[in-house]
C-alpha cells in the first residue's frame, strides 16, 4: 500500500511537472516582454526629449547670429594705419 502511493505520487509529480515549468516559462517571458517594452517606451522618450532641444537650437543660433553681427557693425575691417601716417601717402607739393 505504501508502494502504491509513493508510485502516485511520482507520477502524479511526473504529470504536474510540464504544466508547472510551461506556466513558469509563459510568466517569464511574460516579465521579459514586460521589461522590453519599458525600455523601449524609455527610448521613445529620449528621443522625443532630444528632438524637442534640438527644435530649439535654430532659433537660438539664429539670435546669437544677430547678436555677433550687432557687435561687429561698428568693426572697420582691413589692416588699421598707425596714427599720423596719412601724411606719408600725400603727394609732396599738393594742397589740402
Amino acid at each position: 500500500m505504501i508502494a502504491a502511493q509513493i508510485a502516485a505520487v511520482q507520477t502524479s509529480a511526473a504529470n504536474d511537472f510540464p504544466a508547472s515549468y510551461t506556466t513558469w516559462r509563459k510568466f517569464r517571458d511574460a516579465q521579459e516582454a514586460a521589461t522590453g517594452s519599458s525600455e523601449i517606451a524609455s527610448n521613445i522618450t529620449e528621443v522625443a526629449t532630444s528632438a524637442d532641444a534640438s527644435a530649439h537650437l535654430p532659433g537660438q543660433m539664429g539670435d546669437s547670429v544677430s547678436e555677433l553681427a550687432g557687435l561687429s557693425g561698428p568693426v572697420q575691417f582691413g589692416a588699421p594705419r598707425p596714427i599720423g601716417t596719412a601724411d606719408r601717402y600725400r603727394t609732396r607739393g599738393a594742397t589740402t
